[in-house]
């Protein structure tokens, strides 16, 4: 809700009436008089350095608009956070040291006992996407590599499926925390996670834990941070 009400700019009224805002979302002019547009449109997504993000389709394969809105890929401010807004954040982010992480990082490798199904839970990635935000930003006590350490310890050697279903929605919860952030913070994220991804998705895939990684998929490809609402 804190994100939520920033991207409103600040104002319960924006809210309401759905007009939401991001920094790093942009207008792309289109040229509908180059007969070659859509061509170099589609050709720019085999090549990984980009201009900009597009996260969604939008009518154009025949008729162009007159511009499409997309993403910044290296924006130069993130979300502005106002004073009500960043007093919340730091409330929030002194409960977050190394200790909680360790407990909740513990419960996610619990095996169900209240009758719910054994699948990934996305409301508990959410949750730590959120935290690990207040991590990123610098309001936490804990860090980056304490963060790793502690992934590390839930992993263990991935023998059983509870490690791997916690594993999953943790890496998730930072690959999208981490994804829109600067360069420095993306690589240092995927220096991390990618490597320990391709290992699992390479040896370690079973019937019981392949799901798990399914919904991690879903939840970094298809569920992608504050651009799903606008």
């Amino acid at each position: 809700m804190i994100e939520l009400r920033a991207t409103c700019d600040h104002n319960y009224r924006n809210f309401l009436i759905d007009r939401l805002s991001l920094p790093n979302k942009i207008n792309v002019p289109t040229r509908s008089d180059d007969p070659k547009w859509t061509s170099k449109f589609l050709d720019a997504f085999t090549r990984p350095e980009a201009e900009y993000y597009v996260d969604h389709d939008y009518p154009g394969w025949f008729v162009w608009g007159k511009d499409f809105p997309a993403y910044e890929v290296n924006p130069k401010q993130g979300l502005q956070f106002d004073e009500v807004e960043t007093n919340a954040r730091k409330t929030i982010a002194n409960l977050l040291d190394r200790e909680w992480f360790k407990s909740f990082f513990g419960y996610l490798k619990q095996e169900p006992r209240d009758g719910s199904p054994d699948r990934f839970r996305m409301a508990s990635s959410m949750l730590l996407q959120f935290a690990f935000e207040l991590v990123r930003d610098g309001l936490t006590s804990v860090t980056y590599d304490q963060l790793k350490e502690e992934t590390e310890a839930v992993f263990e050697d991935g023998s059983d499926k509870h490690q791997h279903r916690a594993t999953a929605e943790i890496l998730g919860a930072l690959v999208n925390a981490y994804r829109d952030s600067t360069p420095k913070n993306r690589d240092m994220m995927w220096a991390h996670v990618f490597p320990i991804v391709k290992r699992i998705f390479e040896e370690g895939l079973t019937p019981e834990n392949s799901s798990y990684w399914s919904s991690f998929l879903h939840l970094v490809l298809v569920i992608s941070s504050l651009h799903t609402f606008c």
